[in-house]
């Protein structure tokens, strides 16, 4: 129902004499509730009649509605100009001098009044209010069910005494166990459906100038398609993509061609988001996601075991379809609060750059071209960028060739996906081939539609990292073997969720630890490893270093056995001991990602 035909109805209803006015408006979550009412039916009544809010979550009782309820009515800004006509009423009816007379002189109640006041007293002051329109937000975040009826109860008493009083009631009914009571208290009923014109009036109203034409565009193009009606999950779409675009724009005259990248960005913004906080669907389905490859099965979750793995699957694919090409891993993290904006977002979010045709193709702007500028596309990607022997980032490589198997797959160009990995296998073979970088975790690459692609990656990646970290560790592993209080500020302020244990040689660090490292140092060093790979999120982040953990307690295990009972021997069991506690937790890390 359009928001304005659905004020409009909620008016009638409440004054309309056949019936008791009070009101039940329905939606289900991020439907816009709390939004109609504010801004919508806040200012909506007869010019005689005020709008009272008042919000149930955090009542524990019935006496809590009451005084909120009162409260509201004689203490709210808009009646206290009333307040001292309805105290000389109050004084005559009521014959109350005492208490109420030395607070309620500035024609409000404080909530201490209301705490003195007894029952009697306030069920005649609620009986007073006059020309109110009272709406209850938040039904169903009542404490209990028995709460809910009495809520309701009193909320029909009050109408029923009262001509001039009138209530909405704000739901989500679905969440309402007893359905019987809503039966025997509302006769009328409006739900809220929004429709796609209102999310984009949301928009136009909240988030003015945040998108260009382009952009409100495509925003508005997914939302149709996806019949996404929740702002709650649109309010958080438009929040991670403005703070994205504050980046952008913070970059200057960059190398970005903005347009297209901000075009990428909402709507793969609006899929993740949508997916994840609409569907339901879980970090890992995300990440095992692909337009190309199909839909991961074994990651339905107990929640949905009642839907079918095929519907799932059908769905999974109807909405994640993009006109933009694959999603990157790292923006799925960042869309659901589970990382910051990396340093090198540029890349890891595959955004397009004014110079790069390899950018065009990966951006999937290559759909608009003709046959000849494709081939030539395609060609200078291969020949430019793919196979040359200049140093490139291995992340846009991997997914650049992964695009390319794509393209094979579906008989776009006429290599075979065999073909194009074993040319890249043999090209990138050589020193000098990627560009070093030193921190590359599990999930930089976001497309892992092709097995063959991710293993090439993989088996690249190690040595890109090793070759790189190697310039910079030598220093560190010299001073490392000295002493870990020489190194254990760099390693706190540099490493602390980066590896750096597999760059360094094992056995080289453990002749120094028995040699060179004080008593102090061991431990410090073994709390440290053992608080460190506590973490739930060491697999993303440390699973490089897991072998050499693994290898640093053999080799002091081995140390140790040939030593006889002495302090150095001691310091190096209590060391193993929490090396022990590291490697369980790695073990159980590494478990819980083969079950997923």
């Amino acid at each position: 129902m359009d928001l304005q035909r659905a004020k409009e109805q909620v008016i009638e209803y409440l004054f309309d004499e056949s019936f008791p006015p009070i009101v039940l408006l329905s939606g289900e979550w991020g439907s816009g509730k709390t939004h109609f009412v504010k801004n919508y039916l806040m200012d909506a009544p007869p010019e005689e009649y005020r709008v009272s809010y008042i919000s149930l979550y955090g009542i524990s009782s019935i006496d809590d509605f009451r005084d909120r309820v009162l409260s509201n009515a004689y203490v709210q800004s808009e009646y206290r100009d009333k307040g001292q006509e309805l105290y000389d009423g109050l004084k005559s009816s009521l014959n109350i001098t005492g208490i109420v007379a030395k607070f309620f002189g500035d024609g409000g109640l404080t909530s201490g009044i209301l705490n003195a006041l007894g029952k009697p007293i306030k069920h005649s002051l609620l009986s007073r209010i006059s020309k109110l329109i009272l709406i209850v937000d938040d039904l169903e975040r009542t404490s209990t069910e028995k709460l809910i009826g009495e809520v309701l109860g009193e909320c029909l008493n009050l109408v029923e005494g009262n001509d001039n009083f009138r209530v909405v009631v704000v739901a989500n009914e679905k969440h309402i166990t007893n359905k019987d009571v809503l039966e025997k208290t509302f006769l009328n009923r409006t739900f809220l459906a929004v429709s796609s014109k209102d999310m984009m009036a949301f928009v136009d109203s909240e988030y003015k100038s945040l998108l260009c034409p382009i952009t409100k565009a495509i925003l508005s193009n997914s939302i149709d398609s996806l019949s996404l009606t929740n702002y709650r999950v649109l309010h958080r779409i438009l929040h991670r993509y403005k703070l994205l675009k504050r980046k952008i724009d913070g970059q200057g005259n960059s190398e970005i061609d903005v347009i297209p990248s901000l075009s990428k960005l909402i709507e793969h913004i609006t899929l993740v988001c949508n997916a994840h906080f609409v569907h339901g669907f879980s970090k890992d389905e995300l990440l095992s996601r692909s337009q190309r490859s199909g839909f991961n099965n074994s990651l339905v979750k107990e929640a949905d075991k009642d839907v079918s793995q095929e519907s799932r699957k059908e769905l999974f694919s109807k909405i994640m379809q993009s006109s933009f090409g694959q999603i990157e891993n790292y923006l799925i993290y960042y869309c659901l609060d589970l990382s910051t904006i990396p340093d090198d977002f540029i890349n890891l979010f595959g955004l397009s750059l004014k110079t790069d045709p390899v950018d065009k193709l990966l951006s999937f702007t290559y759909q608009n071209m003709n046959n000849e500028d494709f081939s030539q596309l395609v060609q200078y990607t291969k020949d430019q960028f793919l196979f040359i022997d200049t140093p490139k980032s291995i992340v846009k490589w991997a997914r650049v060739l992964d695009t390319l198997v794509y393209f094979a797959q579906n008989e776009y160009i006429a290599e075979t996906k065999k073909e194009l990995i074993s040319h890249a296998r043999i090209k990138s073979n050589v020193e000098g081939f990627f560009r070093l970088e030193d921190s590359l975790n599990s999930y930089d690459i976001s497309v892992r539609s092709f097995e063959d692609v991710e293993e090439l990656y993989n088996e690249r990646k190690k040595l890109v990292v090793k070759s790189s970290r190697a310039k910079g560790f030598s220093i560190l592993q010299e001073r490392l073997v000295e002493s870990w209080e020489e190194v254990s500020n760099d390693i706190f302020k540099v490493y602390d969720h980066k590896p750096f244990l597999d760059a360094v040689d094992i056995s080289v660090l453990v002749k120094g630890i028995v040699d060179n490292w004080t008593y102090n140092g061991v431990i410090v060093f073994g709390q440290f490893l053992a608080a460190r790979y506590k973490s739930s999120t060491i697999y993303e982040y440390l699973i490089d270093e897991f072998d050499a953990v693994k290898s640093l307690e053999s080799e002091l295990d081995k140390c140790a056995k040939v030593m006889s009972e002495s302090l150095k021997k001691g310091r190096i069991m209590e060391l193993l001991r929490y090396l022990r506690e590291a490697i369980e937790y790695i073990d159980n890390s590494e478990k819980q990602k083969l079950e997923k």
